[in-house]
């Protein structure tokens, strides 16, 4: 028995690929996959998706594009340093050479039958500046193309680029996503054991405590957030435990120390930020508070010093 089987798992519960059936529905989420659906069908341009590893990009541009597939023709890639657009055009065309002509031709055929051209590139940030200007040109002259860029925050740097400025004016809209907060990352292990995990009903694999310690240690990265859930149910059921209890997430973490260690950092320097904030505070209020009282100290003196000498001349 592995332990899938041993927590009632009908499939992998935490996957780090960007499989839809594991899609948290975050408010932030779900408006952007509106959004771009709404604009791929009705107007043209591009859109960018944006933000640091972990944040979800992958796995809402797949939502996005498995919500278009029925009724749109997708062109779809990953892309690195070698990736040549105009080649996976012609690649999912079924062309054998990137003949630019015959390209748009039967771009505009296909739009012509009433579908959406909808070029989808995932991990954007490798496109070279020259493919980044390629992609310009052929918006120029394929007005009816839509085209996602998913990447890191260094996409955007690269198509504001002074030497590609014009792409800015097909720009409709840029979404960029953070990571999940301690709250956020709670609701999402909490829906993954309820909907995406098919979880036995009658039991509850990871304790409220697991879910709040896990959530505190790793709650900015979704990634981080999957990989310390499943290690810890590994570490439950090694140890034959029916459930994740607070020492298996801690023995997880300690194991595995160099996966969350950035977090811990950033929560670090968090937690310093507001503390130095709070003393600034307290101070900045305190010397105004007794400058306060000792002019109004002083005035109290003057207001004495006058009576009195009103009182001898008189």
């Amino acid at each position: 028995m592995n332990y899938l089987d041993f927590f009632h798992f009908d499939n992998h519960p935490f996957t780090n690929d960007e499989n839809i059936n594991y899609f948290y529905p975050k408010k932030n989420f779900l408006k952007i996959i509106d959004e771009i659906t709404k604009y791929c069908r009705f107007k043209s341009g591009i859109f960018t998706i944006t933000g640091n590893s972990g944040t979800g990009k992958s796995t809402i541009l797949n939502k996005i594009l498995s919500s278009l597939k029925n009724n749109d023709f997708i062109i779809y890639t990953k892309a690195d340093e070698k990736t040549e657009i105009l080649k996976v055009i012609a690649e999912r065309l079924n062309f054998d050479s990137k003949n630019i002509s015959n390209i748009l031709i039967k771009l505009s055929y296909i739009h012509s039958n009433g579908k959406n051209v909808i070029l989808a590139i995932d991990n954007a940030e490798n496109l070279s500046k020259d493919e980044l200007i390629s992609l310009n040109s052929l918006i120029q002259v394929l007005p009816n193309l839509r085209v996602i860029l998913c990447g890191q925050k260094s996409l955007y740097k690269k198509i504001n680029l002074s030497s590609i400025s014009p792409i800015k004016k097909h720009i409709i809209k840029n979404y960029k996503l953070k990571h999940f907060s301690f709250i956020t990352a709670v609701k999402y292990i909490s829906f993954m054991e309820k909907e995406a995990l098919a979880l036995s009903q009658y039991k509850r694999v990871i304790s409220k405590p697991s879910v709040f310690l896990i959530s505190l240690i790793a709650s900015r990265n979704i990634e981080n957030l999957n990989i310390i859930t499943e290690k810890s149910l590994i570490n439950a059921f090694v140890n034959q435990k029916g459930k994740v209890r607070i020492k298996n997430v801690f023995t997880t973490i300690k194991e595995n120390i160099n996966i969350v260690k950035d977090d811990i950092y950033h929560k670090i320097q968090k937690l310093l930020f507001y503390i130095i904030l709070i003393l600034s505070t307290y101070y900045t209020i305190k010397i105004i508070t007794d400058r306060y009282d000792l002019m109004n100290h002083i005035e109290a003196q003057e207001s004495i010093r006058k009576q009195e000498k009103e009182l001898r001349n008189a």
